[in-house]
C-alpha cells in the first residue's frame, strides 16, 4: 500500500497509483485513480488505463467508449484495440467487428507476409509488444473458436504460445 499513499501525495502520481491499485487488486481504488487521471489529462494513457479499469469492473459499455476514444487520440494503440475486442466479442454480432480492430496488431505476428508483402503491411500495422501481439492472437483466437472456426482458432493460439508462451496462462 505504500505505493499508493506516495502517489496521493505527489500531484502527477496518478498513474503510479493507478498502476499499483491494480496491481494489489483494489478495484474500487484502481477505478478511482483511473477515473481522476482521465479527469486531469485526457490522454490516450489515461482513457486507456479507465478503460481497463472498467473492463475490470465489469462496465462493459463505459469501457468500450474509453477504448474507442483512445483511438481516436491514437488509432494504432494496440492495447485499446485488444480491450475493445474483448467487449466486442462478447456479442455475436460483435464478433466481425472484434477481428477488425484486432487485425493492425494480429498482422505484425503473421510470419506468412512474405518480404513483398511486408512494405505494404508496416503502414497497416499498429505498433506493439510482444505480450500485446500474444494477447491479440488470444483474443483472436478466442473469437474464431466461438465462430466455429476451429482451425483458425487452433493456429491463432499456436502463434501466441510460439510468440509469448506465458501467453497460455
Amino acid at each position: 500500500r505504500l505505493p499508493l499513499r506516495l502517489a496521493r501525495s505527489d500531484p502527477h502520481g496518478h498513474d503510479l497509483a493507478t498502476l499499483a491499485a491494480e496491481s494489489l487488486g483494489d478495484q474500487a481504488q484502481w477505478l478511482r485513480f483511473a477515473t481522476q487521471g482521465r479527469q486531469r489529462r485526457a490522454t490516450a494513457r489515461s482513457r486507456y488505463q479507465l478503460a481497463r479499469a472498467q473492463y475490470a469492473a465489469s462496465a462493459w459499455q463505459e469501457a468500450q467508449t474509453h477504448a474507442v476514444a483512445v483511438l481516436e487520440i491514437e488509432p494504432r494503440h494496440a492495447g485499446a484495440r485488444v480491450l475493445l475486442a474483448r467487449v466486442l466479442m462478447r456479442s455475436p454480432e460483435g464478433r466481425a467487428r472484434a477481428l477488425e480492430f484486432l487485425a493492425p496488431v494480429v498482422r505484425g505476428s503473421d510470419s506468412a507476409t512474405g518480404a513483398a508483402g511486408a512494405a505494404g503491411a508496416a503502414a497497416l500495422t499498429a505498433p506493439a509488444s510482444v505480450g500485446e501481439r500474444a494477447q491479440a492472437l488470444v483474443v483472436a483466437g478466442q473469437i474464431e473458436f466461438l465462430r466455429d472456426h476451429v482451425t483458425v482458432a487452433q493456429s491463432r493460439f499456436q502463434r501466441a504460445l510460439e510468440l509469448d508462451p506465458r501467453s497460455a496462462a
